[in-house]
Order: structure tokens, then sequence, then C-alpha cells
């Protein structure tokens, strides 16, 4: 029996949370399949997905968040803006972790073209970098493919973890203590999540922007100060700049966070070993990280009358669009929400139709194989995580390098 972990971030075999939707309508189910991650069993998709058609998409959420921001704003309908927010840090989002990703594993173009054309790979990468003013591509690749080595994922030399760790996420430290530290650098603009974003961002604009990259900045920055002139400063730092960066920043640490159970397994120097692949780094690297579904369970019984009925779905639906919703646009974009699966798939796989083929891949797995395993919800992620970090022996600082720049491509 396959195991997975369910809305309390406890491990249960009894209870499948997107079972519990089967009932509703089934015009609703393929929507309920993009917004949670995992499709009902047997479900095909409603429209095969091409890897292509995943950027211009993320294009499309970026442009349509900036438009609604301004049109906001110059219209009076302000509660537009936090909507434009919301869609413009998806499209972002999804254009860094998701096609900037597939980029660094040589992987985004379809496969008739992967080979002949394997060269545009970098200046599509550079090209949505640059025009987020983000990490240079040459970069983000050195350091996403360190993060995949088995000896090093998930451990202190792993980068991202790296930078966990200079921004106060320490092994051995409390989950409260750990929940404190996440606030503290999501909400507070200076603390160290935004500061080091910001020197970053600073660094890889000015120092590793080959003419490609400088050129798409300039026009960048041409376009904003024309917007500038012909709107305000003031609109433009709402509608682009904030998004941009302090909502941007936030949802990049709200995913990396959750992303897997950091330093699992490492010896008292935070470190793996070398070798053992096989008996050890291997099993360990399908232990440590989890599919991330977005929604809970619709817990309506036969017994229930038709008010408490109503009254049950309606509090589900306050909770799935207030919550869980803004969760999957704004930190689980594209297909981080099976992140898993990106760990155990070969290179070619159909990561287009991700949550399909992370389907089928559970179905085939051998029974002495470990399983897929999952959390509903990204705050029961989060705690997940935080009780494993909790758990782990103390790591002497000394033997950490502290220094560590921020990923931006995380």
């Amino acid at each position: 029996m396959k195991k997975k972990f369910s809305a309390g971030g406890q491990e249960d075999v009894d209870v499948d949370v997107r079972i519990t939707w089967s009932k509703l309508p089934k015009c609703l189910q393929w929507f309920l399949t993009w917004f949670s991650g995992k499709p009902l069993e047997g479900q095909t998709p409603l429209i095969k997905r091409s890897n292509l058609s995943h950027l211009f998409t993320a294009y499309g959420w970026l442009l349509a968040g900036i438009v609604l921001s301004f049109y906001g704003q110059l219209s009076g309908f302000y509660v537009l803006v936090p909507v434009g927010w919301l869609f413009t840090v998806s499209g972002a989002r999804k254009l860094i972790p998701t096609i900037n990703h597939y980029c660094a594993h040589g992987d985004l173009l379809p496969s008739q073209l992967r080979e002949k054309y394997k060269w545009l790979h970098p200046y599509i990468a550079d090209f949505n970098s640059a025009l987020l003013w983000l990490q240079d591509y040459a970069t983000y690749r050195a350091e996403h493919l360190m993060h995949h080595k088995l000896n090093v994922v998930a451990s202190i030399v792993d980068p991202d973890m790296a930078f966990m760790w200079q921004l106060g996420f320490k092994a051995g430290m409390s989950k409260r203590r750990l929940w404190m530290v996440l606030l503290w650098n999501l909400i507070i603009p200076f603390s160290k999540l935004h500061r080091l974003f910001i020197k970053s961002r600073v660094k890889t604009t000015f120092l590793n922007s080959s003419k490609f990259r400088a050129m798409v900045q300039l026009v960048t920055l041409a376009v904003l100060i024309y917007m500038s002139y012909a709107t305000s400063l003031f609109t433009v730092i709402v509608a682009v700049v904030v998004p941009m960066t302090y909502f941007y920043h936030m949802a990049s640490l709200l995913q990396f966070a959750s992303e897997h159970l950091w330093l699992n397994t490492v010896d008292e120097t935070g470190r793996l070993p070398k070798t053992g692949h096989n008996k050890v780094l291997i099993p360990r690297s399908k232990r440590i990280t989890n599919a991330r579904f977005c929604g809970e369970p619709l817990s309506i019984l036969e017994t229930d009358s038709a008010l408490v009925t109503l009254g049950k779905t309606f509090i589900w639906v306050i909770k799935m669009v207030f919550f869980h919703l803004p969760a999957r646009i704004f930190v689980l974009s594209g297909d981080l929400i099976v992140h898993d699966w990106h760990h155990r798939c070969k290179f070619g796989s159909d990561w287009a139709n991700a949550f399909y083929a992370r389907a089928e891949m559970a179905k085939k797995l051998e029974d002495t194989e470990f399983p897929l395993t999952e959390v509903w919800g990204l705050g029961n992620a989060l705690n997940l995580v935080f009780e494993n970090l909790s758990k782990m022996p103390e790591i002497d600082p000394a033997l950490v390098e502290e220094d560590a720049d921020a990923v931006l491509g995380m």
C-alpha cells in the first residue's frame, strides 16, 4: 500500500484528499487536478500540454498581472492590484523555477527540436532572468546541477541549503523558532532574505551581464521609465517593483523552505558520505522530497443533512479559494507542486504534464521501492520540514561557510 501524508502532515494510508472531491461535478475535475496537482485515478489530461505552452502561459500570467495592477490603480478599482501582484509573481516564478529550470537541464524544447536547437536554452533562460533582473543562466545551471548530486542535495554543501542557513534555518532549532525565522524573513522588508536577494540581484545584474542580458535589461528599464512618464513613478513601483521584489522574494522562500527535508541524515558537519550511492544516497534522495498538493478534504458524510452539507461545502470553498488557491498560484507555480517526481524522473520525461506523469510513475513503482509521498497544504508541508529539521543534531557553525549568496533561481 502506497504511503502518503495527508492534511495533518501525518502518515496516513486510509484518507486520500483528492478522492473526497470525486463526487463534485465532472466538469470541475480537470480544474481540481490543476489546482491540487493530483489527478483522480485513471484521469487523463483534458488537453495534453506541450513544453513550450508553459513558456507562453508564463509570459501571459506575468503580463496579465502587470496590466491588472496598472488598471487597478488608474481606474481606482484598487482590489485588482493585489490580484495583479498574485498573477505577476506567479508568471515570474514560473519563468524561473520551471522554464529556466528545464533550460538548465537541457529539457525545455520539445524532443523533435531539442538536439538541433539546444543552443537556444541559454538564450531563453538569460532572456527570462534578465527581464526579471535575476540570476544568469550559467551561474544558475552550475548551482542547480550541484544541488542534484546525490551526495550534495539537502546537505550543508548544497547551495540551496547554504542560503537557507544564512537566513537562520539551523538544524536542532525548535519548530516554533523555525516558524519565527520564516515569518521574520518573509514580512520584515529589511530582513536578511530581502537584503541578500537585493544584493545578489545587483551583483548578477552588474557583474554577470553579457551583452545579450545587458540589452534586455536596458530595454526593460526603458519601458519602465516610459511607463513612469506616462502614468507616475509611484504607479510603476506599485505595479512592477513591489511584486517583483518584496513579494517575489516571499514566494521564493515559501517554495524553497518546503521543497526538501533539509539536512536529513547528514553527519555532524552537515555533510553526506561521498560514496555508497546505491545503499545510502539513492534511498535517501527518495525520502527527502514530498509532493506538496494544494487543498484539503471535503468531508461530507452520507448521514449529513442538507444544511450541514451546505455548511461544510461553504467552509471548504472559502479555505480553497482564500488559502490553497493563492498558495498554488503564488508559491507552487508550474510543476513545483510535484517536485518529488522531478527528482525521480528521467531526462526527456513529460514534465509538461507532470501531474499525470507522476500518477503513472506511482502506479508502476515496485512494492520494494520507496513510494512517492505527499503532503496536503503548504502550511503542512512547511510544518513537516521544520519538524524534521528540529530533530536533526546541531551542526558546528564553525564548519559552515557563512557568506552564501541568495539562490536567485530558487
